[in-house]
């Protein structure tokens, strides 16, 4: 027997409540997982954000100086002085200080950089390049640029501006970071020459692209605060000029903005500063991958429930089959002991229960054995309740016969009283055949007809197959006693009707009269088990059958009673058929 799940069962109670639960645990440890790691992967990723960032500004520290001590030895220099303060000068002269002026530049570190360009440009019209690139602008175009300007109006400062392309061919269309300081050699104001040193700008990044990615960002501004550098291409080409306030706003040494980190650092040797963005959320979701996080943790709550799920089905079926063998037991199926296993709790249930079921069969039992016996002695009772005055009466009609000379129906009249005492006191058995109880019925209507005539006639209509079939003894003949003496008041004709037959796997009996009949209040009466007996033959009242029937055949067995006024009664009766043979129904 399969059983349907219903939302108030035990098993769904418990399941959905350890779900919810465990769901609930996941969620909470995944959240507590989820903050923990976070805190402790931003403080991580920020502290090594900060030690790469000092280790950038070492860097930025070194490439400055030396840039510093380029142009300071260019200041110093004897021979950059004469080249680019001399007028006029022989071939030889100019040589012999481009000679040394090569010298000196080279006791810097300048070889060290080849990615930078050095340019010297003095006011009396001299220039030169020490990497043997060629200019790509004339010198007028270069003095007029705002690095020049600047250099030139801020004496001993070293300037640096970005420039979307370089001044030299090997620069060209590329942007460059140019670095420029006034050289002045007669006085302090007066501006004798200009030193420009450029990098190309993909160049200075290499510097930090080890620190920047999608989670950190740096920018480089020189002395105004303008970006000379950084990775992200808005911020040199003006697009995140608000976002860059924005930040240099925020930025106090080392400030928080929208889950955001701000580094700050004054560039050593300079007045230029970098500028640290770091996004440890962000960092954090890519190196966590929520995604992945989530779909494991769901498939691990899923592997759980499932087990879940499969450990209280086990710990829950015991119980169930103890519910179903309840069910059944009230169906009306007595036998349905159950297994004794399961939990403790559990096996003390079914052992309560197969106890109390065995005590239930026994005392069925014991009522059984109980009705049987009073069944038994109700018929040992009415093969003994002959009513004595019909049998005064029978003998005195007999008496009469013989008296009259008729013997022949005297005879039979005696033969028939013969039989009918033979078969309701000598014979014990419960059941007779169609054939025996249609002997009896025939046996007592003669004999009624001999006492008060012919007045009443019966006909019995037996299939031939149904004589065999066994049938509880003197089931119809007080059904025919009742039609004999309510249906027919004293001197009215009438007729009575016997019909047995098969109807399915059932045996059929219909009597019916063509008397009097019953008003609806009477069929009441009769149908509610009052006034259902009648004394001149036995005493057997229909109610006695019918209480009977349900004993041998149980509840759904009876006789049920069709009555109109002045149309006739007709008693239906329904029966297992039992075959003689065999004793059992089919």
């Amino acid at each position: 027997m399969k059983r349907q799940i219903h939302l108030n069962m035990l098993f769904v109670k418990i399941l959905c409540t350890v779900i919810v639960g465990i769901t609930c645990l996941s969620v909470a440890l995944s959240t507590l997982n989820l903050f923990i790691s976070k805190k402790v992967f931003v403080n991580n990723f920020s502290e090594s954000q900060r030690k790469i960032f000092k280790q950038i500004d070492k860097e930025f520290y070194k490439f400055f100086s030396d840039v510093i001590e380029i142009t300071s030895k260019a200041n110093m220099s004897w021979a950059v002085r004469e080249y680019l303060t001399t007028q006029n000068q022989t071939d030889e002269e100019e040589m012999k200080t481009i000679y040394y002026m090569q010298k000196h530049m080279k006791e810097t570190k300048v070889d060290e950089h080849s990615e930078l360009g050095v340019m010297l440009m003095g006011m009396n019209g001299k220039n030169y390049i020490l990497n043997n690139a060629r200019k790509d602008i004339s010198a007028e175009a270069i003095l007029q640029s705002e690095v020049a300007k600047k250099a030139m109006s801020n004496p001993g400062k070293l300037i640096c501006e970005y420039e979307e392309k370089g001044y030299t061919d090997d620069q060209k269309n590329v942007p460059v970071l140019v670095m420029a300081k006034s050289l002045n050699y007669s006085e302090k104001d007066v501006c004798d020459g200009i030193i420009f040193i450029s990098i190309k700008e993909s160049e200075f990044q290499k510097m930090y692209d080890y620190f920047t990615s999608d989670t950190s960002d740096i920018i480089i501004l020189n002395q105004n605060e303008k970006v000379i550098s950084s990775n992200e291409r808005e911020y040199l080409n003006g697009e995140g000029k608000k976002e860059l306030e924005m930040i240099l706003d925020q930025v106090d040494g080392e400030g928080k903005s929208l889950g955001k980190m701000y580094l700050t650092q004054k560039l050593q040797g300079t007045n230029f500063r970098m500028v640290g963005v770091i996004d440890p959320d962000f960092a954090f979701i890519q190196q966590y991958h929520l995604k992945s996080n989530i779909l494991l943790t769901l498939g691990i709550t899923v592997l759980i429930g499932l087990f879940v799920f499969i450990f209280i089905k086990q710990q829950t079926r015991p119980l169930s089959k103890l519910a179903d063998k309840m069910r059944l037991v009230q169906e009306g199926n007595m036998q349905e002991y159950v297994d004794v296993e399961g939990t403790e709790e559990i096996q003390e249930l079914s052992k309560a229960y197969n106890t109390m079921l065995e005590r239930i069969n026994q005392y069925i039992e014991e009522r059984m054995k109980i009705q049987e016996e009073k069944r038994n002695a109700e018929i040992h009772a009415l093969q003994m309740q002959i009513n004595p005055h019909y049998m005064y009466n029978t003998l005195a009609s007999i008496k009469w016969l013989t008296w009259q000379g008729d013997v022949k129906k005297s005879t039979a009249v005696i033969d028939a009283f013969i039989s009918l005492l033979r078969n309701t006191i000598s014979n014990t058995d419960e059941f007779v055949t169609v054939e025996q109880e249609v002997a009896n019925l025939k046996n007592y209507v003669l004999i009624n007809q001999t006492r008060y005539g012919d007045a009443v006639g019966v006909e019995f209509y037996v299939v031939d197959k149904c004589k065999e079939y066994l049938v509880p003894k003197l089931i119809l003949q007080p059904f025919v006693e009742n039609a004999f003496f309510h249906a027919f008041p004293e001197g009215m004709e009438g007729e009575i009707s016997v019909f047995i037959k098969e109807e399915k796997k059932y045996l059929r009996f219909d009597i019916e009269d063509n008397g009097v009949g019953m008003d609806a209040e009477q069929l009441y009466t009769l149908n509610n088990k009052k006034d259902k007996k009648s004394e001149h033959f036995t005493g057997i009242g229909i109610n006695n059958v019918d209480d009977r029937i349900k004993l041998i055949y149980g509840m759904d067995y009876g006789i049920n009673i069709v009555s109109e006024k002045d149309k006739g009664t007709t008693i239906t009766i329904l029966l297992p058929r039992k075959e003689k043979e065999h004793g059992n129904s089919i």
